[in-house]
């Protein structure tokens, strides 16, 4: 219990192998050249921190806050059509730039000590980013 009266109720969640796929299509503007690509994206290992609060009146949730409690195991794979299944990320560089770019937008916003949080107040739904353990509210 909180001073406020709330309840706080923390998990840590660990999942392996979540998978989404996507495939885009369209035509190179300008040109009309077909564009026909899939994307792979999968996550190997995840470990993830919920925090939820719950108070005494509707919606009896407060907030919700997650994070990531270390940066995940990941795995993408860009397949342009007419490439004989190579994958964009099999070039030279091209992996390690990708990782960089997904590792840096995951750092700043959901690697603990930052997270994401949503909080429900006199019915209005709130969602922001917060940097440490700030009470697990939206700034």
């Amino acid at each position: 219990r909180r001073a406020d009266g709330s309840v706080m109720l923390e998990l840590g969640v660990v999942a392996d192998r979540l998978c989404s796929a996507l495939v885009i299509t369209g035509r190179v503007a300008g040109l009309g050249i077909p564009l026909h690509i899939s994307v792979a994206f999968q996550v190997l290992q995840l470990d993830l921190r919920l925090c939820l609060t719950f108070v005494s009146r509707a919606p009896y949730v407060g907030s919700l806050k997650f994070s990531l409690m270390d940066m995940p195991q990941t795995s993408l794979r860009i397949s342009p059509e007419g490439l004989g299944g190579l994958s964009l990320t099999d070039l030279p560089g091209v992996d390690a730039w990708l990782k960089g770019a997904i590792e840096g937008a995951l750092v700043g916003t959901l690697v603990e000590t930052a997270a994401a949080v949503e909080a429900a107040a006199a019915g209005a739904a709130v969602t922001g980013l917060t940097r440490g353990d700030d009470d697990h509210r939206a700034f």
